[in-house]
């Protein structure tokens, strides 16, 4: 999720800031909120040593004893991976920035254009480095976010129309992966392909009814058997289940 931090000290502009980056979030569907919006860099200072913010509009003339680009420094020591976006009238302030390894700069004034320009590519940046392949996670990206579900809780994944369900243990998630996808991604023996549309953890098969052709789970619900699946499937599970 994106934690952003707004240090703006013209207090009329700092709330057009606020406002049109709230409504660049929703209109988008950004994983994100602003969790600061002030006109101190002390403030936002003190904010820090107690919260993990990962976003920073920062004007870089804060008319106070700490400039945007100290306060970018003090950043950076404590949130090496901050994404700092400066925000000043003055254009000849870009190339001073760069010691402090800004993710952007935005002259004055600034648009909701450039704003919902350098947003999106902050959010397109945050999902690459968190959609990391974990063994004991299945990632699942629905719309600008990434759902991590522990393989261990999934129960079964199904394809209904268009979109894939997947049943955990705690919840059940809609999205538009395929299976065959899906199936490459979770990489683990506890999965096996029972139908077309049907992929099984074996270790919540309650029973096999290979006489209809289904498959009865432990919390009760049923997954088809396709006849090209019946033979792998019955090797995969050996002799460990009734049938």
């Amino acid at each position: 999720m994106l934690e952003i931090v707004v240090c703006e000290d013209n207090n009329e502009y700092r709330k057009v800031i606020v406002e049109n980056l709230d409504s660049i979030i929703s209109d988008h569907n950004i994983n994100g909120s602003i969790v600061l919006d002030s006109a101190s860099p002390e403030q936002v200072e003190k904010f820090i040593e107690v919260n993990n913010p990962n976003v920073f509009f920062l004007d870089i003339d804060l008319n106070a004893k700490m400039s945007g680009l100290d306060l970018a420094s003090i950043i950076h020591t404590k949130h090496v991976d901050a994404y700092i976006v400066f925000i000043s009238q003055y254009a000849n302030l870009v190339f001073k920035s760069f010691k402090v390894r800004p993710f952007d700069f935005l002259p004055k004034p600034i648009t909701k254009k450039g704003l919902k320009d350098v947003l999106t590519d902050i959010n397109n940046d945050f999902l690459k480095k968190i959609y990391v392949k974990k063994p004991g996670l299945l990632n699942i990206k629905i719309g600008n976010k990434i759902y991590q579900i522990p393989k261990s809780e999934i129960v079964f994944m199904e394809k209904f129309s268009n979109k894939c369900i997947i049943h955990s243990t705690t919840k059940t998630v809609y999205c538009y992966q395929t299976l065959d996808t899906i199936y490459d991604e979770l990489g683990s023996e506890d999965f096996i392909r029972c139908h077309k549309s049907f992929i099984v953890n074996k270790n919540y098969i309650e029973q096999l009814n290979l006489s209809d052709m289904v498959i009865i789970m432990k919390n009760g619900q049923k997954c088809f058997i396709g006849g090209k699946y019946k033979k792998n499937l019955v090797n995969g599970l050996g002799n460990t289940l009734k049938r």
